[in-house]
């Protein structure tokens, strides 16, 4: 279903009222997990998903880097195969939307669009992707190249934790057409917090005074979630890496803090003020 908008050229006062909201409350993000939270809420309210992956391409390695925003755990199975971060498959998906002319592209594995896509919705199956949604933002500097891609998935029940309850309505071109609209500031918020992390690798590190305890910008982020009483298998999602990584995290922590459990960590940091009593709130 390639974007076709025929008779959609408007929006519903609700459907306006998100959309403005989404934009609005991207303005200020930095963090990469502020982008997820915002592609979890706002965004999900105008475009439902249960995995969005994006992709930019790095000018200088020459090739397109991904990221993997779920709202669930991706069961390992297909964490090593096709579903993180769609190895193998996103170039295909790129391609695909390539053929569309720059707009908005969708493809259920069980209707009519499979018959334009054969091989790749045979991909697709086999990678437990029912549905996705796909558009992405043309290189000003570099001919027929994307600068960003974004593909919006649904993946089939076998994948989903059965605790995980969700809205199983289909993607429609409305879909698109919200997309198609959203897509600059989509293009612009995801940028912005690469940018933001790029600076903060590039920033040199502050020397500590003697007896000041210096934590990571990486273990400040995980402390916040700590705060919040998450586990280390939900950290781990939102930051996209392992629960052993965000363990190991957790544990320089405590050695650093001289804290005998997570509870105290916390607590040694807001005294210490290593992190603000409001952070991760929105």
């Amino acid at each position: 279903m390639v974007g076709d908008f025929k008779g959609l050229t408007s929006l519903t006062p609700g459907e306006i009222d998100h959309l403005f909201l989404t934009i609005e409350s991207s303005l200020q993000m930095r963090r990469r997990y502020q982008f997820y939270i915002w592609a979890q809420s706002r965004l999900f309210i105008l475009i439902p998903h249960d995995i969005l992956v994006c992709a930019h391409y790095d000018h200088v390695r020459k090739c397109m880097s991904y990221d993997t925003f779920s709202m669930f755990p991706i069961p390992r199975v297909a964490a090593e195969g096709d579903l993180e971060p769609l190895s193998g498959l996103v170039p295909k998906l790129l391609d695909a939307w390539t053929l569309t002319d720059g707009t908005p592209c969708a493809i259920s594995v069980d209707s009519n669009s499979a018959d334009d896509f054969p091989q790749l919705v045979a991909q697709l199956r086999l990678a437990g992707v029912s549905e996705i949604l796909m558009h992405g933002m043309m290189s000003a500097r570099e001919e027929n190249i994307a600068e960003t891609f974004f593909i919006f998935l649904r993946v089939d029940g076998n994948l989903i934790p059965a605790q995980i309850k969700r809205d199983l309505s289909p993607i429609t071109v409305r879909h698109s057409f919200i997309l198609e609209m959203l897509l600059p500031n989509l293009h612009a918020t995801y940028m912005r917090t690469l940018l933001s992390q790029d600076r903060a690798r590039e920033r040199p590190a502050a020397a500590a005074a003697p007896g000041v305890v210096v934590v990571t910008e990486r273990e400040r982020e995980i402390l916040g979630w700590v705060r919040e009483g998450l586990s280390n298998q939900a950290i781990g999602v939102l930051l996209d890496i392992s629960p052993l990584t965000v363990k190991n995290h957790v544990q320089k922590i405590l050695r650093k803090l001289n804290a005998s459990n997570r509870a105290q960590a916390v607590s040694k940091a807001l005294s210490l003020r290593l992190i603000a009593q409001t952070e991760n709130a929105n």
